[in-house]
């Protein structure tokens, strides 16, 4: 490769070269000399890599891989069913060529994403705590029946450039425990958590600094000094000294703040903050706060048609024509978004009580948009209000109830009341007997400390409460997981149940937000607040036999976490799909590049079949799975390991002595098993992503657009052109989107022995999105999945309330936050 050749090669700027022409090899000890102006040494200087390039394989010819292409369709028509290898390595060699130029041209964020700096020195739109969005594009080349470039917009929050001492006061001022108690010009004001912030959001960070006539110098934040300027001694060539002196004499610099902190920059150097600015250009890669979330979706939350302009202005972003490294691969794009057929499912038929007659049903069918009111006509109840079952004892169906108001008196009395009298009012209205507000004023407790949670929730159980509605300052993390800990961990055989609410929502007492409150307390209580029709039921050839349906998902902490992975798995155990019943626990974080895969899941399985048998009286012939968090490069770790898993539990519950004589209603279905040929349910595997780029635009929004923004309407499934032509998936948009422009959700069938159609498990999918209870519209996914999801949240709460010894060790853990039966059994939908 000779200096002056202008030809040019795809890279992806970690260990691999593509090019299309021989290098010129060097010897091993010539090689190449690269200097890197944006990373540098322990100096601060830019550093130096001399590296060599070896020959690994030759692939094939443009020509031939263009032949790939041009065959694709027919390979996957003769019945393979796996990319052949040409292929994959197309697919790999195409994603790089088409990253290589805009790596070198703007900000590159994760593997896809691209951004260029804001125009006419503009920073950003402004998140608040010394962050900015940066708008950029994502791109990445996908294999459906031929090669497609999936380009969409991309938004991230960058830290802002400005000086330290601005960023912190920032940093600060967005923090309401933190506002106005924290200086960065005055060191002892740092407390240890207010210490701790800073140094997560400095840390890493580079920072330029000029000291007199000297050039920039620049440097990463590796450390936040205890000590202020004043009183950090050190030995200089001189002897000792502090920093502020040594500025001074050395430096010639008076600090104007002498009392404020210093960065350590790399392996030794100590800068004053306020003589420290943030270079632009550095995503930040932690957890937005609600405030800059809210503030992200507000500028990024864009209709169809604002986003279909936006990728437009993406494309000739990219500028595709004239990227010199795709010429050199002879690689062309269209330069339009593709078209392709869809279909819309129709939506089931939902079953609710009739308020005119306690025991009759009346069914609703969900507009197209996917949105419903059962309060509209004053014509529904719950199909099963929930009663008062606690303890064992019937307590006439009448549920009671307490307040317990956390800390100083958010709200008054009052307002209290008069929300509770409101809610009583609406529960009334659709069946639900809850006891009388002067009754629940009675039970009253206001705890002041976290160690008397416990105390106040077993004076409201002692006095017959099932549920105590606990009123919150505010939204944030110092009460809500104790909170949760307390009544579902702590309490055990004396099981109560929590609603928290907070203050400000007393106060405006809406009666969207009380209607709201209000399904998620029937569902808690043992109620169905509707159920799906039997006759759209009887669409889906899935449910003529017993099916155990079950969602699963994995959370992930960040890199240096102290907390573990946790798992969430639930399943409904009735044939009505509405109450799922939740088992979570911790584990150890996978290595990174490994599938997070769930441990112990034969017993899970094991455990919901035997549940299932004993509520229904029936054995499970099939069981469905819809598996979240799991990317494409894990799908063949996570299947090879959890449906060994499932075969596993299936054995274990077939093993059980009484296993066979305890489905008494199996004889109904004429297929009685011998126990010699072992329990072996069919089984369908389906990985269930969000973490796509595709999005769906109407070709006549006007026409067939839903909402405000004119969205594709649910129900509206992609099965064709652009999905995997080696595999068995589709896109379904099951919802409509409150703001901006909705985003399907990909299904991968990863295992199906059970013969479904196509059309069944697309049908089941949507319909499982109209099972979500805590609302009246269809979500975007199916509900097991979004039930594990707030399994695994409960369980992060959970951990949050452990101590540091605990979280050393992942079996202390487990045992900590396991709920007794005895909860578990009254409240299953506890955790919605």
């Amino acid at each position: 490769m000779a200096d002056n050749d202008d030809r040019h090669f795809g890279t992806d700027y970690m260990k691999a070269i593509y090019t299309t022409y021989p290098l010129c090899q060097k010897t091993v000890d010539e090689g190449y000399n690269i200097s890197l102006s944006e990373v540098e040494d322990e100096t601060g200087s830019s550093a130096v890599y001399h590296c060599r390039i070896t020959l690994v394989s030759k692939i094939h010819t443009a020509g031939e891989l263009q032949t790939c292409v041009n065959n694709l369709g027919e390979w996957f028509l003769l019945g393979n069913k796996e990319m052949p290898e040409d292929l994959v390595n197309l697919d790999r060699i195409l994603n790089i060529a088409v990253k290589t130029t805009l790596a070198q041209r703007y900000t590159p964020v994760g593997r896809v994403s691209f951004f260029p700096e804001p125009p006419n020195g503009n920073k950003g739109f402004d998140l608040g705590g010394g962050l900015v969005n940066w708008a950029g594009v994502s791109t990445i080349v996908t294999m459906g029946w031929k090669p497609y470039l999936n380009i969409d917009t991309a938004n991230t929050a960058f830290i802002k450039e400005q000086c330290v001492y601005t960023a912190m006061k920032e940093l600060f001022q967005a923090d309401r425990l933190l506002n106005s108690k924290v200086d960065p010009a005055d060191g002892s004001s740092f407390t240890k958590s207010a210490m701790e912030k800073a140094l997560k959001f400095l840390k890493g960070c580079q920072i330029s600094y000029k000291i007199c006539a000297k050039k920039v110098q620049t440097g990463r934040v590796t450390d936040i000094l205890t000590l202020p300027a004043r009183m950090h001694k050190f030995v200089s060539e001189t002897g000792e000294t502090n920093v502020e002196a040594y500025f001074r004499h050395y430096h010639h610099i008076t600090l104007k703040y002498p009392n404020g902190i210093c960065l350590k920059l790399g392996g030794k150097s100590i800068v004053p903050a306020e003589v420290c600015k943030i270079k632009k250009g550095q995503p930040m890669n932690g957890k937005l706060t609600e405030f800059q979330t809210t503030q992200m979706i507000t500028v990024t939350a864009v209709p169809p048609e604002n986003r279909i302009g936006q990728i437009r202005t993406n494309i000739t972003l990219i500028n595709t024509a004239s990227d010199p490294v795709l010429q050199q691969f002879g690689v062309t794009v269209e330069n339009k978004l593709h078209e392709t057929e869809a279909r819309v499912l129709a939506p089931p038929t939902l079953v609710y009580g009739a308020a005119d007659n306690p025991r009759a049903q009346k069914s609703l069918v969900p507009p197209p948009n996917g949105v419903w009111n059962m309060f509209e006509k004053n014509e529904l109840h719950f199909v099963k209000p929930a009663s008062a079952l606690v303890a064992f004892k019937e307590k006439g169906g009448l549920v009671k109830w307490g307040i317990m108001a956390i800390r100083k008196r958010v709200v008054d009395k009052e307002s209290i009341f008069n929300f509770i009298k409101k809610l009583w009012d609406i529960a009334k209205s659709v069946g639900l007997n809850l006891d009388h507000p002067n009754n629940v004023m009675e039970n009253y407790e206001e705890v002041r400390d976290r160690n008397e949670l416990v105390g106040a929730l077993n004076r409201l159980s002692n006095c017959g409460c099932e549920m105590a509605l606990c009123v919150l300052p505010y939204k944030d993390q110092e009460w809500y997981p104790y909170i949760k800990f307390a009544s579902e961990v702590t309490m055990g055989e004396r099981p109560i149940l929590t609603q928290c609410i907070v203050g400000k929502t007393i106060d405006r007492c809406q009666e969207a937000v009380v209607q709201n409150v209000l399904f998620k307390i029937n569902i808690k209580l043992g109620g169905f607040n509707y159920l799906m029709d039997g006759s759209p039921w009887e669409r889906i050839n899935i449910l003529n036999t017993p099916v155990l349906i079950i969602g699963a998902d994995v959370t992930h902490p960040g890199a240096d976490s102290k907390y573990p992975s946790l798992v969430a798995v639930t399943a409904s155990v009735d044939r009505t799909g509405v109450p799922f019943h939740m088992t979570i626990q911790a584990q150890r974080k996978a290595d990174k590049g490994a599938a997070e895969v769930i441990n112990g899941l034969d017993e899970i399985i094991r455990d919901f079949i035997l549940a299932f048998i004993n509520k229904t009286g029936f054995k499970p012939r099939k069981i469905i799975i819809f598996r979240d968090g799991v990317g494409d490069g894990q799908f063949g770790e996570v299947l090879n390991t959890e449906m060994l898993a499932i075969r596993r539990g299936c054995t274990l519950a077939g093993d059980i002595p009484n296993f066979w004589s305890m489905a008494k209603q199996d004889i109904l279905l004429g297929e009685v098993e011998s126990p010699k040929v072992g329990y072996q349910p069919k089984i369908t595997f389906v990985a269930v992503q969000k973490r796509h780029k595709v999005r769906f635009f109407c070709n006549n929004p006007s026409r067939d657009g839903v909402g405000t923004g004119l969205n594709a309407p649910p129900g509206t499934i992609v099965d064709v052109d652009i999905v995997k032509a080696y595999s068995t998936d589709y896109y379904l948009l099951s919802h409509m989107g409150i703001q901006g422009t909705s985003k399907p959700t990909r299904y991968q069938i990863l295992w199906d022995d059970s013969e479904f159609s196509s059309d069944d498990l697309q049908t089941l999918s949507y319909f499982l999105c109209f099972m979500y209870c805590r609302c009246t519209r269809s979500v975007s996914y199916p509900a097991p999945t979004y039930y594990a999801h707030l399994g695994a949240t409960r369980a992060k709460d959970y951990t949050l309330t452990l101590s540091d010894d605990v979280l050393s060790n992942i079996q202390e853990i487990n045992l900590s936050i396991q709920r007794s039966e005895v909860f578990k059994r009254t409240f299953p939908m506890h955790y919605v």
